[in-house]
């Protein structure tokens, strides 16, 4: 992926500007223009987290509208990792499991499901070649934070 080459600046003409990220609640999202094997693309990325818009659109005639459109229409962002929402659940970003290894958890994937298991059961890491499988929220159901 390119540099970003476009910074959230509100230049994208007659649309708002990007929303802060869903995941970390960062402000500087910014739009990447790239080329692969299917030709150049553009997409928003938060530089704080790494989140970004996963689909990318070929470049038309200015294709960062759709870009910002999948960006501002995600999931609106839960409290910080470690603050349980209303429902319980744990906002999660990736990383090393936070709990015991032995505690009972209950974890909601980027695809929707949930699953329930021990804590070291999970792949707490996000996988750019799976990404429906990570994990991106958690609750205890019994035992502890390791």
């Amino acid at each position: 992926m390119n540099a970003p080459s476009h910074p959230n600046t509100g230049s994208v003409q007659g649309a708002e500007a990007l929303l802060p990220c869903p995941f970390c609640g960062g402000v500087d999202a910014c739009f990447v223009h790239g080329a692969d094997d299917d030709g150049q693309w553009v997409a928003v990325v938060c530089p704080d987290c790494g989140a970004g818009t996963r689909q990318h659109y070929p470049i038309m005639d200015d294709a960062r509208p759709h870009a910002q459109g999948a960006w501002n229409t995600r999931t609106p962002l839960t409290p910080k990792a470690g603050e349980p929402d209303g429902d319980g659940w744990i906002a999660w970003a990736g990383g090393e499991c936070p709990l015991n290894p032995h505690a009972d958890t209950r974890v909601l994937l980027r695809s929707g499901e949930e699953a329930n298991d021990r804590a070291a059961t999970f792949d707490w890491e996000w996988s750019d070649d799976e990404p429906g499988t990570d994990i991106i929220a958690y609750r205890i159901v019994s035992g502890e934070v390791a």
